[in-house]
């Protein structure tokens, strides 16, 4: 699962007077090292992921996974249209790649505007990471082009996309976290990203606003001692309720380096959606999709039992989101804009 403000660490260890993690470079994954996880998208009963503080206790013991993937540690260098600056990359099976430039001071998460190509900084991250510290980033970008470009299908000539984001990060809890095959001292953070984001468009030589978003999303980490990685992270509402949950298992699962869709087999449509989103995979006998929005944040998921299901869409906000399709060992994306 790609996301802007995913950041990797692995941890040195307890601080024994309080019991508080420490993150540091020498504990972060190496090129060559794979992990497992597990994701949950449906929630039987509300799961929240409770208060910030210290000697806190978190059990995800009891939920039931509805897929599981894993994550390979790759050097950049192999990865066609890598950033320069990055010198690791983690690979997922759901075809989103982090990328990385890691030393002793610190992580800096590296992202590409898929519009422009250009390198964006996201989180910036000194080392150690230890409770109660907090940092804020912001990515501001604006592109211009054609409709065909930008793939964003509107009646104009030119299209503008302006993006503001702020992610305010801070490890705000340390305690207990309780997964199916483990009992874990972590480090929680939490992530607050507002994101304004403003298209226009223009025709016959006048720009003209098409619409604006201001969003706020909410991210929950929790790492742990000797992991490489996260150890779970859930993307949740301003009141904690979690909508999608990843975590770490031991367990042994295929490749996570899935196979593209081929062009064809698949249509999302209309484009741009109002009310309905339709969603087609010829010949399955099931498959997945998730919607996550401008900056890689989840906003719903579900699973089709047949070869064609239709996404209510009419709560989505007006803007522009990535569709990405699952089905076994394949998967595939596309950029779709709702336009109310």
């Amino acid at each position: 699962m790609k996301k802007i403000y995913l950041t990797i660490a692995m941890f040195a260890g307890v601080i024994q007077a309080f019991a508080q993690i420490q993150i540091v470079r020498s504990d972060l994954g190496q090129v060559g090292d794979k992990l497992y996880l597990a994701t949950i998208d449906t929630f039987a009963t509300q799961v929240n992921v409770g208060a910030a503080g210290a000697n806190k206790t978190w059990n995800f013991s009891t939920l039931v996974p509805t897929a599981y993937d894993s994550s390979l540690f790759v050097d950049p260098t192999t990865i066609p249209d890598a950033p320069l600056s990055a010198n690791l990359a983690i690979v997922s099976g759901n075809e989103e790649t982090e990328f990385l430039n890691v030393d002793p001071t610190g992580i800096i998460i590296i992202q590409t505007n898929e519009f422009s190509g250009e390198e964006i900084i996201t989180d910036k991250i000194p080392f150690p990471f230890t409770y109660q510290t907090a940092y804020t980033d912001t990515i501001e970008f604006s592109i211009t082009g054609t409709p065909d470009e930008l793939g964003i299908p509107l009646p104009v000539d030119s299209v503008r996309i302006t993006a503001n984001v702020i992610a305010i990060l801070n490890f705000d809890a340390w305690g207990t976290l309780t997964l199916h095959n483990s009992v874990n001292d972590v480090l929680r953070r939490k992530d607050i990203i507002y994101t304004d984001i403003s298209i226009e468009g223009n025709t016959f030589g006048t720009w003209l606003p098409i619409f604006n978003q201001v969003d706020t999303g909410y991210t929950y980490t929790w790492y742990g001692k000797n992991k490489k990685y996260f150890l779970a992270e859930a993307d949740a509402d301003k009141d904690g309720k979690i909508s999608f949950l990843t975590y770490q298992v031991d367990a042994v699962f295929p490749n996570s380096i899935k196979e593209t869709l081929a062009n064809g087999s698949y249509t999302i449509s209309p484009n741009p959606a109002n009310e309905v989103i339709n969603i087609e995979l010829k010949d399955a006998q099931s498959f997945t999709y998730f919607i996550t929005d401008i900056t890689g944040r989840t906003i719903t998921s579900g699973k089709s039992m047949s070869a064609s299901t239709q996404v209510n869409s009419s709560s989505l906000k007006s803007g522009l989101y990535t569709i990405t399709i699952q089905n076994g060992d394949a998967a595939a994306s596309k950029k779709i804009f709702i336009q109310h």
